[in-house]
Formats: C-alpha cells, structure tokens, sequence
C-alpha cells in the first residue's frame, strides 16, 4: 500500500471530492490533503528490489508430514540452509542440486524451522512446519 501510495499521487478529481465532502460533511480526508501523511504515519515505502529474484520461489508441502519440502524455483541456489528455533543450523548445503528447478531437502525432524536461500548474493528466508 506504500508503494501504491507512492505511486498514485493525488488527483485534482480527488481534490474536489474532498472539498464536496467538506461542504456536505464537515470534515475532510487528511491524506488527500497531505499525501506526505501516510509516510510519516507507517513510514517509507521499502524498496523490494532485493526479493524479486525469490519471487517465483516456492516451498512445498508446508507443513509437511513426509520429513522432507521442496523448493520450487527457476534459481540456482548457492546455498540452502535449514534453522530450527533456536537459531541451529540443521543442515547447510552448498551449492545443492535440483531437478527439472526443484531442490528436495530430507530427513527434517519433527518441528518448526526457517529455510534461508541464497542465489546471487541476495537471500530470503521462510518459515517451514514439519509434521
């Protein structure tokens, strides 16, 4: 909502809507006039460029029953690694391998941990349930 705000400037129809709802209503939108509101109230728009290179990546099954996710993605990984809730890296692979863009990761013990994938000196990070 932050980058649409950004993004759409307000309208002179927008203008005089508000200042037909003032004339009707007494009160008027604070945000039509003065856009800068909305980034001081929830700050700036944040940039997202670092994530697009994960957006067409997936994980799946979450939860999983199975002790083992895939990773679905049209990236070549440089490392994956697993993290349970205390911050222990479960497992670490470096420069794993895939299939038809789908890495599997086995033998995950019961419980909740964060998957962190780096690929082209970016990385994300997702939360994984097993089962």
């Amino acid at each position: 909502l932050l980058t649409w705000n950004a993004q759409d400037p307000v309208s002179i129809k927008e203008t005089l809507r508000n200042n037909a709802a003032f004339t009707h209503q007494g009160n008027r939108n604070p945000f039509i006039d003065n856009n800068s509101y909305v980034a001081s109230i929830w700050g700036v728009p944040l940039s997202t460029d670092a994530f697009d290179v994960f957006a067409t990546t997936s994980i799946y099954p979450n939860p999983s029953a199975d002790n083992k996710i895939n990773i679905n993605t049209t990236l070549i990984l440089d490392e994956i690694q697993v993290i349970n809730i205390n911050g222990q890296i479960m497992q670490m692979i470096q420069k794993p391998a895939f299939t038809d863009n789908n890495y599997t990761i086995e033998n995950l013990p019961k419980g909740f941990y964060f998957v962190k994938m780096n690929a082209d000196n970016q990385s994300i990070t997702r939360k994984i349930l097993i089962n």
